[in-house]
């Protein structure tokens, strides 16, 4: 039994080499190489949303008043708190198709480029997880429109959030909520303190070096 599993084995590497008996050349077949496959990050083929902060813990900060010409030189300081900050949110889409969305009417401004931009909701929640400000206002029913993010599209868009409602300074902490108008839903959130009653202690002047 061996010898003939033997000659089987023989015939079809010379049927898939080339036969002799009809004259032709043995040649044997180049064996392709095989090339590792690099793994595929996820975030390569996703979606990913950013929230950018221009501060975390806001405190009330003095500032000189301005000098005037012909007046005595104050030498006293000012205490205020911020009254905003400066938050960035983006959309990037890293697969390789595009994006449709369905955004509100009233949430699709004039765009600039070949697509629209949605509108992107900014929302102040409390450490309860109490609603305290957004920066939507809803005009009512206008329908619905569309909106498409590009394949390696980003979508980006910067708001001011008060540090004060109704001139009442915040306290204590806070989660900022970045969400897009619009279906499907995408937001990110970043967390935020304001100190309104930290004293800061005004710094020492060459006048009150003086009064001591």
């Amino acid at each position: 039994m061996a010898p003939l599993i033997a000659t089987a084995i023989l015939s079809l590497s010379h049927a898939m080499a080339g036969s002799p008996s009809k004259g032709g050349p043995v040649t044997t077949q180049p064996i392709p190489k095989i090339w590792p496959i690099s793994p595929i990050s996820s975030v390569s083929l996703g979606v990913t949303t950013s929230l950018t902060t221009s501060g975390y813990n806001f405190v009330p900060r003095y500032f000189f008043p301005p000098y005037k010409p012909g007046l005595p030189h104050p030498d006293f300081v000012i205490y205020g708190l911020p009254t905003s900050f400066t938050a960035s949110f983006a959309l990037t889409n890293h697969t390789f198709a595009p994006i449709d969305f369905t955004v509100p009417v009233s949430a699709t401004p004039l765009a600039t480029t070949a697509n629209a931009v949605p509108s992107v909701v900014f929302s102040v929640y409390d450490d309860q997880n109490n609603f305290v400000w957004s920066s939507w206002t809803n005009p009512g029913d206008l329908g619905t429109g569309s909106a498409t993010l590009p394949a390696g599209g980003v979508w980006k868009l910067t708001a001011q959030i008060p540090l004060q409602i109704n001139f009442v300074a915040l306290s204590g902490s806070y989660t900022l909520v970045a969400t897009v108008n619009g279906t499907p839903e995408f937001s990110a959130t970043a967390a935020f303190k304001v100190s309104s009653n930290v004293v800061v202690d005004p710094p020492v002047t060459a006048s009150s070096k003086a009064k001591q």
